[in-house]
């Protein structure tokens, strides 16, 4: 039950609990029914459930919690530890989503779904001095996973190896639709990235503006160019080919 499942301390597991329960209307409609689910894990504090919690080495312990580093780090390790409990709440959500996805095939529902699967941010530990989110634009922070399935099947199996954007998950779920897309929404259909021959490369634009951290970027496949406000006043270009 939802209850049972927010007992147990997973906001993943009470989403996904709550989404599943909700697929009994969803087949009741003769019309498309969008649904979207939201869960903050994995997010600090680091604290999967178990055996989730001992899936990745090395384990954290009484000593060494490895939950939070603005209160867990206070030796090398520790960090190490905490990337393996991050690990475990992926895993865990993982799973979840896995129980999602069973329940949509049970209902007759999966065949002619579009799923779209994203992260809205990724987590620092240490790559470039900082810990958690929030405080700049480095790749482990902007790029995120994206999974798409499309209605029928379409591209099952395809890994798309350019670079694509948030902005273009609202036109994919449009045009999935048949909705006609309008000329100045931002963003393009996945479907034609999929597309035989692909996609013209696009460059992606970054933004952040959250408690004193302010900065604006631009990435390409091969370069990218950050310019920090807040709290530092400079500019970094990165060749991604050669630093990855």
């Amino acid at each position: 039950s939802i209850t049972e499942n927010c007992q147990q301390g997973s906001m993943i597991a009470c989403v996904v609990t709550v989404m599943t329960d909700d697929l009994v209307y969803k087949t009741q409609s003769a019309t498309p029914q969008p649904q979207q689910g939201y869960t903050m894990d994995p997010h600090v504090p680091y604290a999967p459930p178990a055996p989730f919690d001992r899936l990745f080495e090395p384990h954290a312990s009484e000593a060494h919690p490895a939950r939070d580093p603005r209160t867990d780090f206070k030796e090398p390790l520790d960090r190490e530890r905490m990337i393996a409990q991050y690990d475990g709440d992926i895993a865990f959500g993982d799973r979840e989503f896995g129980r999602f996805v069973r329940e949509l095939k049970a209902a007759g529902l999966y065949e002619d779904a579009l799923i779209v699967f994203l992260a809205d941010h990724g987590e620092e530990f240490l790559e470039h001095g900082r810990w958690l989110h929030g405080r700049s634009l480095f790749d482990e922070l902007i790029r995120v996973p994206l999974l798409l399935k499309l209605p029928g099947n379409r591209a099952a199996g395809t890994r798309v190896s350019e670079q694509v954007q948030g902005l273009d998950v609202v036109p994919t779920a449009l045009e999935a639709m048949g909705v006609p897309l309008s000329a100045d929404l931002g963003g393009q259909p996945l479907q034609r990235t999929l597309a035989a021959g692909g996609s013209k490369p696009r460059p992606a634009l970054a933004e952040i503006s959250h408690r004193g951290f302010v900065a604006h970027g631009a990435r390409t496949e091969g370069d990218k160019f950050i310019r920090r406000f807040s709290p530092e006043d400079d500019e970094l270009y990165f060749d991604l080919r050669r630093d990855p």
